[in-house]
């Protein structure tokens, strides 16, 4: 029974995760569904919407080292609210369309809280729910439950941009629903998440300086080879994924598809397939190569021939109408 209700209590908690994780990249990489809008009314360039994502991406990186601190000094019961609403509200600021400047700042402040100070507590509290068998199974579940929650609220902004005319009016609600979808999701997080214990004592009952503690164990996370092999890992998965971004601007200018269309393009390809890519891959991991660096070796080889292949489509000469 208490075997039972332990297992309840961790898919729960899992849930509750989802709910956050879906939510917290909405604003940070509003390009997914609205980079043309983003374009068209924040008077960007392709170069200024690539440096953009540089500052938050250079914020992102250094700002890793701190996290690492974070995770460790706060419990994810204050810090994940505190990091949905911050985007929030720096989201209501947005809707004022910006200078470019100002745009820089913004998504410095979404790198603070999304990259920061929630995304390295996800992560750890994820990886906290399950044993050594159920990595996989859990971040494949999470990420799949982040697609479902992604699509969902994504096309919900799509379906508003649409619906105020697919203009400036459209990107502002967007924004505005955004913005108050994450809010929400922070109160509910605050009253369902569990507070995390806080080591204040060592192995001999001696009390311990929790920011101490904290910054220690950053240190050791640091001085770790392994750390540094998956960071690696990461860094190649990211430069495919970043690089899909600009799939989107690809589509409307050699393809001529419609904004709306390539819209969705972005909401399934950058969310949507989560849902069946999440529980797969971790099922693989877990159960049919045992190890997470064979698949990865797996999946990294069949990314390179599908892009291989991409380059060499005759894009120019391709016919694709549309109504």
């Amino acid at each position: 029974m208490e075997n039972r209700n332990s297992n309840t209590k961790k898919w729960f908690t899992l849930a509750v995760l989802i709910l956050g994780g879906g939510t917290v990249f909405k604003l940070p990489w509003l390009k997914d569904a609205f980079y043309i809008p983003m374009m068209d009314y924040f008077h960007l360039t392709h170069t200024q919407i690539g440096f953009t994502l540089t500052v938050y991406a250079f914020i992102q990186t250094f700002g890793y080292i701190i996290s690492m601190y974070l995770a460790d000094r706060f419990s994810k019961k204050k810090l994940m609210p505190v990091s949905l609403i911050g985007i929030g509200l720096t989201g209501f600021y947005l809707t004022t369309f910006p200078s470019y400047y100002e745009i820089l700042f913004i998504w410095g402040l979404f790198a603070l809280f999304a990259e920061i100070a929630f995304w390295p507590v996800l992560i750890k509290a994820v990886r906290l729910l399950g044993d050594s068998d159920e990595q996989g199974r859990m971040f494949g579940f999470l990420e799949a439950g982040r697609g479902i929650v992604d699509t969902v609220i994504a096309f919900a902004a799509l379906g508003i941009f649409r619906w105020l005319g697919e203009g400036a009016a459209g990107l502002r609600g967007a924004i505005i629903f955004f913005s108050i979808t994450m809010i929400i999701i922070a109160i509910i997080l605050y009253f369902l998440l569990e507070d995390d214990e806080i080591k204040i004592k060592d192995g001999k009952g001696n009390k311990i300086n929790k920011n101490k503690a904290a910054f220690e164990g950053a240190l050791k996370a640091i001085k770790m080879p392994e750390i540094w092999v998956v960071a690696f890992t990461i860094f190649s998965v990211y430069s495919v994924y970043i690089g899909l971004t600009y799939f989107i601007p690809f589509l409307k200018e050699i393809y001529g598809i419609p904004v709306a269309l390539v819209g969705v393009y972005g909401i399934i390809n950058q969310y949507g397939l989560k849902m069946l890519g999440g529980p797969i891959g971790g099922f693989l991991a877990d159960k049919k190569f045992k190890s997470s660096s064979k698949y990865l070796r797996v999946a990294f080889a069949a990314s390179i021939i599908g892009m291989i292949i991409f380059i060499l489509l005759p894009h120019q000469t391709l016919n694709i109408l549309w109504a």
